[in-house]
């Protein structure tokens, strides 16, 4: 491989593409095979976010240090990517479902790859820079140790001895994350599955397209700040009422083992939706693969061949896309499917693991249509259902700012209120949150909900120059009914403003790639942006006032501040401090451990913290805006890494 500083310094300052063509042949297998773990296997997600990154970089390349490690930075930043992609999906699920929380939990205890694969890149990044990079280009750039050792300004035993101390680093992480292998076992599994050959053609489709965007440049605001003063330390929890549990909280000062010099992203567990797939050997464009969706080879192996066709007319549907949500025993598997020309799709599952199985239809001119088994409670799944779309009525209207003009780009978007009488099993006609862009002359239409759930919507009009419209209700004023029914409901956005900020360390050093979210989690419409590499970001569509504005980074302790948002804001500087770890264990009323209860932060109840030299309240602070949610191991403990260094509330159940 051509000297990565070099080629780099070529691009970023010559804009040779021939440079940017090597480094992506050079470090795609890299790339692609860390996004393929990260999204558990999807290679259409992993080719996804292998295009992000490398267009990131061309982005980035002249920021980037002459004395970089380009492979550590690229294994980084593809989790970075990754992580957002899973994040980007689970506030997709949050929004369509409006409450509805998944379960973290402890993957199964079984040696191999299948086992290693979710945890290595989490845990690689754990480890110290020189030790990361020494992982790195051991086993994922193919490296000698005479050229590790090169890159590291180091002799050939050195480099050796560096990797072998990493590899046990890595083996006493992943310990700690439930995944028990030796040194040896360790590494042999990293030599060979640690890289995977992304599709033909995939680096040449890269650099084809992202050689433009290489030239384009950012702004970065001012440097007036405001310092906030972290707060002071205090514990607490609540028991949730249906079950009894005491719980002994300790915090601990000392901070996670082998912190890293710089921030990486966050573990995720939600399982990523992957796009559409197409038949690899179709020469025509467009045209859907019937899908078997597993990577199991058990006796225990169903499925269901769902044909679906037309109401009105039994005429087949061809492309009707499915959300597929199936409860498993210890995860949950989330995807979109589609069905092929026939009108047919085979959709495979474990019965012996399989919980819930939900499929939602979703085609334009027809009722979102929802099916639902439940096998824990004795529902069986049929081996051939066929599935009767209703056409769907029109809703349509009109987004406006506050001089009635037009606003073209909102998006627009309704789910419904969830009855329980509604719950018919295993066909009804809820659905998930649907929506929709305005035209240029700001008009939008919704042509899948079912006429029987249009009094019971809810939705609004949110746009990022705008202050997002409130809710509408359908159930509480039956001219809206109306309204949505002949196209004619105005949404009237109100102009937003914008907010300009820099996340640092205690000693002002800035925290690139740090997550930054304005408003509550819990709101629905919160906005989310990340730090660049200056550690400065940039939010608009932020509404006038009070709100919360919080930064997290890896390593560090998310935090949350209050901003007051006007015209003329100054630039808000926020300071992150190491994380803390949190210790939590719950027993019994007898003093024994409860293995498998589930410990949830709250992070939308203020805390009225108590000083503890003078035992008097102190006055409110709004929690931090991050989800955390575990559940005890045998010994009835979790740990939470990274915790804030203030009160904290649980719910325990």
């Amino acid at each position: 491989m051509k000297d990565p500083q070099k080629l780099l310094k070529a691009y970023a300052t010559e804009q040779s593409e021939e440079a940017f063509s090597t480094l992506v042949s050079s470090y795609i297998d890299l790339v692609y095979s860390v996004a393929k773990r990260q999204v558990n296997g999807d290679p259409h997600l992993a080719q996804d976010i292998t295009q992000t990154v490398f267009s990131d970089l061309a982005k980035k390349a002249a920021g980037l240090s002459i004395n970089i490690q380009l492979g550590g930075w690229l294994h980084r930043h593809t989790c970075f990517v990754a992580s957002n992609f899973r994040r980007s999906e689970r506030r997709r699920l949050n929004r369509e479902t409006q409450a509805m929380q998944m379960e973290t939990l402890t993957p199964p205890e079984e040696e191999g790859w299948q086992e290693l694969a979710p945890e290595l890149d989490l845990a690689i990044n754990q480890l110290n820079e020189p030790d990361r990079s020494a992982i790195v280009m051991r086993f994922f750039e193919r490296k000698s140790h005479r050229d590790i050792g090169r890159a590291l300004s180091t002799s050939e035993d050195s480099a050796q001895k560096r990797v072998t101390r990493a590899i046990d680093k890595l083996r006493s992480i992943l310990a700690q994350q439930g995944v028990a292998l030796s040194g040896p076992m360790l590494a042999l599994l990293i030599e060979n599955n640690g890289l995977a050959s992304p599709p033909e053609g995939l680096a040449l489709q890269i650099s084809r397209t992202t050689q433009p965007l290489a030239k384009i440049t950012a702004t970065t605001p001012g440097e007036t700040a405001a310092q906030f003063i972290p707060s002071t330390l205090k514990l607490g929890a609540s028991l949730a009422a249906s079950v009894a549990v005491i719980a002994l909280v300790i915090f601990q000062g000392d901070e996670r083992p082998n912190t890293p010099d710089d921030a990486n992203t966050t573990t995720e567990t939600a399982s990523p939706l992957s796009q559409p797939l197409k038949n690899p050997n179709s020469k025509e464009q467009g045209e859907f693969s019937n899908i078997v969706a597993t990577t199991h080879n058990s006796e225990n192996i169903r499925s269901i061949k769902l044909i679906i066709q037309s109401k009105e007319t039994s005429e087949r549907l061809s492309g009707v896309r499915i959300q597929h949500r199936a409860q498993l025993i210890d995860h949950w598997d989330v995807k979109s499917l589609t069905a092929n020309r026939a009108g047919e799709i085979l959709i495979p599952f474990d019965w012996d693991q399989l919980k819930m199985l939900q499929l939602i239809t979703q085609i334009e001119g027809y009722a979102d249509t929802r099916l639902e088994w439940h096998p824990s409670r004795g529902e069986s799944i049929p081996p051939e259902f066929t599935l009767e779309l209703n056409p769907a009525p029109r809703i349509g209207g009109i987004v406006v700012d506050i001089n009635g003009q037009p606003v073209s780009g909102a998006k627009v978007g309704f789910n419904h209120k969830h009855l329980q009488e509604m719950r018919t099993r295993p066909l009804s006609f809820e659905f998930g949150w649907i929506e929709v862009e305005t035209d240029d002359d700001g008009q939008w239409e919704i042509h899948r909900i079912a006429n029987d759930m249009i009094p019971l919507i809810y939705g609004s009009a949110r746009h990022n120059d705008y202050v997002n419209s409130p809710l509408i209700f359908t159930s509480r004023d039956r001219m809206l009914t109306k309204e949505l029914e002949t196209g004619n409901h105005r949404f009237i956005l109100t102009p937003a403003l914008s907010l300009s900020g820099i996340v640092t360390d205690e000693h002002d050093i800035p925290i690139p790639n740090a997550e930054i979210i304005y408003g509550r989690l819990r709101s629905g419409d919160h906005l989310t942006t990340e730090s660049d590499l200056e550690g400065r970001f940039f939010l608009s569509g932020c509404h006038p006032g009070s709100e919360l504005l919080t930064a997290n980074a890896g390593h560090f302790a998310p935090k949350t501040i209050t901003v007051e948002v006007e015209p003329k804001s100054q630039e808000i500087r926020v300071s992150l401090e190491r994380g803390r770890r949190a210790i939590i264990r719950v027993l019994d009323s007898h003093d024994d451990p409860i293995s498998g209860a589930k410990v949830r932060y709250n992070n939308h109840d203020s805390v009225d913290p108590i000083d503890p030299l003078t035992m008097s309240w102190g006055d409110p602070y709004p929690p931090v805006q991050v989800d955390f949610q575990q559940s005890t191991d045998r010994e009835g403990l979790i740990t939470w890494f990274d915790a804030p260094n203030q009160a904290l509330v649980f719910a325990l159940s």
